[in-house]
């Protein structure tokens, strides 16, 4: 024990003492840096994965919800005609109705799913929810005044409609994965 103390006290050692003293310091200072770095590494890992998997189920919803939009004359037209034809089975109505309950739903889930934003940019949760809105009251026409007959005007005016949603999803997203 004697011999470990003096050679602590010897001159000589000093320099020795120093450079042992500071890589000490420097290991401790790397493993509580290294810990403090996993620590918000994991964190922010987690919160990108969630990011991603939010992305994906909204773009998922989406599309359904534009594809629904684009199909609501074909949907209305077979419930139609199950109306008049008594013989047919009620596949189609219940298919008919199923469909338009899809879209309330999709509808709904979109716009809990955007939600408010404070942030107001070119792209924002405000104006995406306004563009699904506005789907929602053209395919809400479409049903209401749907009577077999083909009108370009509506027609086109639908088509803008669904457009004008895709694009603003698209733009959207591009921004909301940069």
């Amino acid at each position: 024990m004697d011999a470990i103390i003096n050679w602590f006290l010897d001159p000589n050692n000093n320099v020795k003492i120093v450079v042992a003293i500071i890589a000490f310091v420097g290991v401790i200072c790397t493993i509580i840096a290294n810990f403090m770095l996993g620590k918000s590494n994991i964190k922010a890992n987690v919160v990108s994965q969630a990011r991603v998997k939010w992305i994906q189920d909204i773009k998922g919803f989406l599309s359904e919800y534009i594809s629904i939009a684009l199909n609501m004359k074909h949907y209305i037209s077979v419930w139609k005609s199950d109306k008049e034809n008594k013989d047919k089975s009620n596949d189609d109505f219940k298919y008919y109705n199923d469909k338009v309950a899809r879209f309330q739903t999709l509808q709904q889930l979109l716009i809990l799913n955007l939600g408010p934003e404070t942030i107001k940019d070119e792209f924002n949760n405000e104006d995406f929810i306004k563009r699904i809105n506005q789907v929602a009251k053209n395919v809400d026409f479409v049903i209401k005044t749907y009577d077999g007959a083909e009108d370009k005007r509506d027609d086109e005016e639908f088509e803008k409609c669904i457009n004008c949603l895709s694009n603003y999803g698209r733009n959207y997203f591009k921004k909301a994965c940069k």
